[in-house]
């Protein structure tokens, strides 16, 4: 596996992706002995001395090779020295020491720019480049052909006189090979070979696309194309050497315009072509080195374009990639700002950022200005104190830094306190701690939990009304039938001893249980009915409805000698017609059978303000009630006197009416003979204006 942490490469066997390769083929153990092999019999063309050429290709091709595949590659490089030595007339008996200077050059060029600096070699940035240029051929280079000129010297191959001039053409043409051949082939074609595996990289590898974004058009085609044509003819009617500041100024245009791609591709065609036609065509491949008198001046002028278009070009594509990233990120916030303006403002949660030193709010999205009822240029004046109405208890939650707030009372601009869940964040920007609040309207939620529980109080009442009316009913229903069974069995022995007299009144005991029974069945039945067959809500004239339930009950009033008084203020209220009026009428018919002893009875109907609502009234001066009793007259056949007339479902049926409007009912009284007060409210119970329209 190859890694790369802390700028150092640490190199294991695998396979990886990316352009990452842990392993390579068999074959590269062996490819390095047959590519060398190739390189130099194309070098055997350009021989001038015994083991010196102008154009020596397996250096260059050694260096790509040993970067690619390792150490590996010097075995097969060493082998193809050893054995090709014969054909640059060396003797044999010392291709051992001939087969070195090669070897050394490629080694020395991995182990000081790969292995010792731990640069990366596909060459991604200027820098790269640069100590590639140094560390990785000049220095090599360099080192490598004073070994070989010395060693061909002392071995006899050359003689003292022309040692320099040996020494600047190895290097000289060992450079030109370096910048022609090794250097494309490291940046142009390490991708492709990484990505089959078949190179070892530290990390991915990343290549520049040909030619650059907006310059990749058929004319610039052309114009390269005229370039790389206009360099041939140049360099067959013409010398680098005359016309060095045209061949240098075409590189360079190149290199800016292009970028390093086109800049190697174009400097690699003018120094092959500069370095290799003069002499076939001049016919002057064979020569000895001291034929070659300007070839030094003539590479360097070659390295120096070729280096300058590198370094340029490798500059200009730098900056390409600088000003793409920069673009792509650039691109990638603008994306960011938009995704995250569109969350801010599309939450359903109001959301709310502020300084949580200072508590002063720095913005907020359309939510929460819909929410607490500001714009957002009024809401970025304000603090979180400001639309708290619990600030206390905020200042110490933003001061302990707590992250969720389940319950807390905030207040609106029109001063409207509601209930809001809170969850919030602390992110540093710009040297501030700024805290993100998220706040959710729990309103609905509030007002479903306390339904709900109205609900579950209403089902724990009703299920111990359940149980008090099966008791209850059980024992009234069972009353009547027990006395129409006893006087069943009075009427058969009446019949036997033939008592007419008895006989008549065993039938009347017998009807009265049997009417009992059915006003008994009846009330129930009503008392069942409330809640669940509801009429039309309309707006009611509760002085009319009182006038109303008064006359259904005349028969009763006039047998007790009531008087009975109907405020004229009783308001307009708004619910059932008809099950109000049973209200009405329960109580006023409750009232004028309770008179006791008064002289002069008196009911009177009306209302009073009570903590901001209207509480309707039925007063009377009759029998009262004991305290003890003000709360269970309520229950179902609940009789103050057993004896009494009715079945005691009354005052429960006006309870359950007065609930199902949303009302509560009561009674007043100060004790026996001091007369009751029957209280209720209705919640939309209120007078109409003159101007209402029903």
């Amino acid at each position: 596996m190859i890694s790369h942490s802390n700028g150092s490469n640490k190199i294991e066997e695998g396979h990886g992706h990316n352009g990452i390769s842990r392993s390579l083929p068999w074959w590269t153990w062996i490819a390095p002995l047959f590519i060398a092999n190739i390189g130099t019999w194309l070098s055997l063309w350009f021989k001038t001395d015994p083991g010196i050429s102008l154009w020596y290709l397996p250096t260059a091709l050694g260096i790509v090779m040993v970067y690619w595949w390792g150490p590996r590659a010097l075995l097969g490089i060493y082998l193809n020295a050893l054995l090709c030595a014969p054909l640059w007339d060396l003797p044999w008996k010392w291709s051992f020491l001939y087969a070195l200077p090669e070897t050394i050059e490629v080694g020395l060029s991995w182990f000081l720019f790969v292995k010792l600096m731990q640069k990366r070699f596909w060459l991604p940035d200027l820098a790269n480049t640069a100590q590639f240029l140094l560390f990785g051929s000049l220095v090599p280079a360099a080192f490598a052909n004073v070994y070989l000129v010395l060693q061909l010297l002392l071995l006899g191959d050359i003689v003292l006189s022309t040692l320099w001039n040996n020494w600047i053409l190895l290097f000289s043409a060992d450079l030109a090979t370096h910048f022609v051949l090794a250097v494309p082939m490291l940046i142009l074609f390490t991708k492709p070979v990484a990505e089959k595996g078949w190179a070892r990289t530290d990390s991915e590898v990343i290549r520049l696309p040909l030619l650059p974004d907006g310059r990749n058009s058929k004319t610039d085609f052309i114009l390269i194309l005229l370039v790389f044509i206009l360099i041939f003819f140049m360099v067959i009617f013409t010398s680098i050497h005359d016309y060095w500041i045209v061949y240098g100024l075409l590189m360079i245009i190149l290199a800016i315009r292009y970028g390093v791609n086109i800049a190697i591709i174009a400097s690699s065609w003018a120094g092959a072509l500069a370095l290799l036609l003069p002499p076939i065509m001049k016919n002057q491949l064979g020569l000895p080195t001291a034929a070659y008198t300007n070839v030094f001046i003539f590479n360097l002028e070659i390295l120096f374009l070729c280096a300058v278009s590198l370094l340029i070009g490798r500059a200009i594509s730098d900056l390409f990639t600088e000003i793409s990233e920069r673009k792509q990120a650039e691109q990638a916030l603008r994306e960011n700002e938009e995704k995250y303006r569109a969350l801010f403002e599309t939450a359903n949660d109001a959301i709310i950022l502020m300084d949580k030193v200072s508590t002063k709010i720095i913005n907020a999205n359309q939510t929460a200005c819909v929410l607490y009822g500001y714009t957002l240029d009024e809401i970025l004046h304000l603090k979180a104190s400001d639309l708290t109405a619990e600030e206390q208890a905020t200042e110490d939650a933003i001061r302990a830094g707590v992250v969720r707030v389940p319950l807390r009372y905030h207040k609106k601009k029109d001063g409207t306190v509601f209930p809001v869940e809170i969850s919030t964040a602390t992110f540093l920007f710009a040297e501030r701690i700024i805290q993100v609040g998220f706040v959710r309207d729990i309103t609905e939620r509030k007002q479903a939990e306390q339904e709900r529980e109205r609900y579950v109080d209403e089902l724990n009442r009703r299920n111990t009304e359940l149980v008090q009316f099966t008791y209850t009913v059980s024992h009234d229903l069972r009353n009547p039938l027990v006395t129409i069974k006893g006087f069943l069995g009075m009427l058969e022995k009446d019949l036997k001893d033939n008592r007419q007299d008895k006989v008549q009144h065993d039938f009347r005991r017998i009807a009265n249980a049997a009417d009992k029974m059915d006003e008994l069945l009846a009330d129930l039945l009503e008392l069942s009915r409330i809640g669940r067959i509801i009429n039309p809500t309309e707006k009611i004239d509760l002085v009319q409805l009182a006038k109303d339930a008064v006359e259904m009950l005349d028969a009763r009033i006039k047998a007790s000698n009531v008087t009975i008084k109907v405020s004229a203020d009783l308001p307009d209220i708004y619910g059932d017609r008809l099950r109000l009026r049973e209200v009405l009428e329960n109580l006023i018919d409750n009232a004028a059978k309770y008179t006791g002893q008064q002289l002069r009875p008196l009911i009177e109907i009306g209302v009073r303000n009570s903590e901001n609502e209207q509480v309707i009234f039925v007063e009377d001066n009759g029998l009262g009630v004991e305290p003890q009793y003000q709360s269970k007259i309520f229950d179902l056949f609940e009789k103050l006197n057993p004896n009494s007339e009715g079945t005691g479902i009354g005052l429960a049926l006006v309870k359950r009416i007065i609930e199902v409007h949303g009302g509560k009912i009561w009674v007043e009284s100060e004790g026996l003979g001091k007369g009751s007060t029957f209280c209720f409210t209705i919640p939309d119970g209120r007078r109409a204006s003159k101007q209402e329209v029903t």
